[in-house]
């Protein structure tokens, strides 16, 4: 596009641009002048947001879906993670620019290297799910790859990473085989909510139970049923592994039944349960391994306390693709 084509389009865009502005309050006024200034000066984030708003519209501002691409690919080359993340999932999904997967993966890595906690996700998954057309653009240690960046948003506590990571522990998938650290990293995600997390630690819980000594593994998955964790509710589901735990020893069980037992004397009735499984000697055999309260146990089922938590940003990015399940618990835009 030439000089006097770009200049037509700007003056294009200030016109619309000014109709909303002219029904603004004064504040809003100004505070879109001073907006406008931004873009004009060329900050990165100022085009971003541009783009954003004249990719649909605002109000009186038409949508112009050419200048709306420009800003954010100037804004994506000044290196704003968010302008290339965006921009990855275009080239991924081919709208608004031709489909081009390694564009797509350029940019994404950009913005994962920029530090933006979308792309770490979003590369991840490419590099790990690609299509039918992306596959022959993955490189050959694309496991390894994407083990690095969720290992980065593992470390900003962005459950998504967490649990994806998981699964590469789990699989043994660009990092060496170990189930306890994929527990671990799906007990964190699930303790900050992300519901794929909640199902793949019930799985991954009902796996190990019958070999797992200490009883963790089945308290786990009694606590997953006991609050509809990843599995439907199932009280009397939750109440056998409670009990099968116990009877391993597991402190945290032992004191949930104590407690249970309080409320309905009759709970291990039928359960081929110990004659010695009363209320008051499950909970004084809870409190000799350590567990003499509610939040004791509980926070025996948590993988680190919650002090120490990070919350972070969680990664479920707008302008991500609806189907990477990483991101499913949330809404996603487009």
């Amino acid at each position: 596009m030439g000089k006097l084509g770009k200049g037509l389009m700007a003056l294009v865009t200030a016109v619309a641009v000014a109709l909303t502005v002219s029904a603004m309050s004064p504040e809003a006024r100004r505070s879109f002048a001073e907006f406008e200034k931004r873009v004009e000066a060329g900050e990165p984030e100022a085009l971003y947001r541009m783009s954003i708003i004249l990719e649909e519209g605002y109000d009186s501002i038409a949508p112009d879906n050419v200048r709306s691409l420009s800003l954010l690919k100037e804004s994506a080359e000044k290196g704003f993670g968010e302008a290339q993340n965006y921009l990855g999932y275009l080239y991924r999904r081919g709208e608004r620019v031709p489909l081009e997967p390694d564009s797509a993966i350029y940019w994404f890595r950009k913005g994962a290297e920029a530090g933006n906690y979308k792309s770490l996700n979003n590369i991840a998954y490419l590099l790990l799910f690609p299509s039918d057309t992306e596959r022959k653009h993955i490189p050959t240690d694309a496991d390894s790859i994407a083990a690095v960046y969720l290992k980065k948003g593992t470390e900003a506590g962005l459950p998504t990473s967490e649990a994806m990571l998981a699964g590469l522990y789990l699989q043994g998938r660009g990092v060496a085989a170990d189930t306890l650290q994929a527990e671990i990293l799906y007990r964190s995600a699930s303790g900050k909510g992300l519901a794929e997390a909640d199902r793949e630690l019930a799985v991954l819980m009902a796996e190990i139970s019958a070999t797992d000594t200490t009883g963790r593994a089945l308290t786990l998955l009694g606590n997953a049923y006991a609050h509809a964790r990843g599995v439907p509710y199932d009280y009397s589901k939750a109440i056998e592994c409670y009990l099968m735990a116990a009877e391993k020893g597991n402190p945290a069980a032992m004191f949930i039944l104590a407690e249970s037992l309080d409320m309905f004397p009759d709970l291990l009735r039928g359960l081929d349960a110990p004659d010695s499984f009363t209320a008051d000697y499950l909970r004084s055999q809870a409190a000799e391994k350590g567990i003499a309260t509610a939040e004791a146990a509980e926070s025996s089922l948590l993988p680190i306390s919650r002090s120490e938590r990070k919350t972070g940003c969680d990664a479920l990015p707008p302008h991500t693709p609806s189907d990477v399940p990483c991101i499913r618990d949330t809404s996603v835009h487009p």
